[in-house]
């Protein structure tokens, strides 16, 4: 399950490598997103013809969540994602049409018609459940961040309620992906309560794991994380603060 992909292309089904292994290289996951993208161009071609109502609304729909979760990720549209921007039409409240996608985008928000919900890219609402509320646990994060020189990835913290012998820190293997890593903070674990109660020692015992599990995960993935560096800069941090 590659949940990157598995969410956002307009088709479901199963993928498995022909070898019968668990995971897939990275060289195969940049085939598997290139012909998701494919499956957007050919939704490009859909919406052109509008030949089918039921296909055009569908192509219209899967267009929408593509085109505003690749705005999120890249700050700007290019390639097949500017285009079916250009060619989707949105509706008013009425039902109506507006205006298309890319004038939606460039209009304020208080003066454009609201999507629904349905169609909003899976990862805001991925962030919004799992991403902690506590200041301190946003403080944790951006230490986190620093420490691993600003990864290409994204860092979200999670936090779970397992056993006490449960370790303390996972990844989230079924959500993480080559561009955003799920870390799961097991809440009844010693550590992470002493952590979150403010205790120095637990809170750096917590981010030392956090480091360790990114740059274990990361290394067959072919991301640059050096742990050993992590390590000398979380203890620049304490040492500073």
């Amino acid at each position: 399950a590659l949940s990157d992909i598995e969410h956002s292309v307009p088709c479901h089904g199963l993928l498995w490598p022909v070898d019968g292994g668990a995971s897939i290289s990275a060289e195969q996951r940049r085939i598997v997103q290139l012909a998701g993208l494919r499956l957007y161009q050919s939704l490009a071609k859909v919406l052109a013809d509008r030949r089918d109502p039921e296909q055009t609304e569908a192509a219209r729909r899967y267009a929408i969540t593509f085109v505003l979760l690749s705005e999120r990720r890249s700050k700007t549209l290019q390639g097949t994602a500017a285009e079916l921007a250009r060619r989707v039409t949105i509706h008013d409240a009425e039902g109506h049409p507006w205006d298309t996608l890319a004038v939606w985008l460039e209009t304020p928000e208080h003066q454009r018609p609201d999507l629904d919900p349905d169609l909003l890219p899976i990862d805001e609402e991925l962030v919004q459940e799992t991403a902690l509320e506590a200041p301190a646990n946003a403080q944790l994060q951006g230490r986190l961040v620093d420490a691993l020189g600003d990864p290409p990835i994204a860092i979200t913290l999670a936090r779970v309620e397992g056993r006490r012998h449960d370790p303390v820190v996972t990844i989230n293997l079924s959500r993480s992906h080559n561009t955003r890593a799920i870390l799961e903070i097991n809440e009844s674990h010693p550590i992470s309560a002493g952590a979150r109660l403010g205790h120095a020692r637990f809170r750096e015992m917590l981010l030392l794991e956090m480091a360790r599990q990114i740059c274990s995960w990361g290394a067959p993935l072919g991301l640059d994380l050096d742990l050993p560096r992590a390590q000398l800069v979380l203890l620049a941090q304490r040492i500073e603060g």
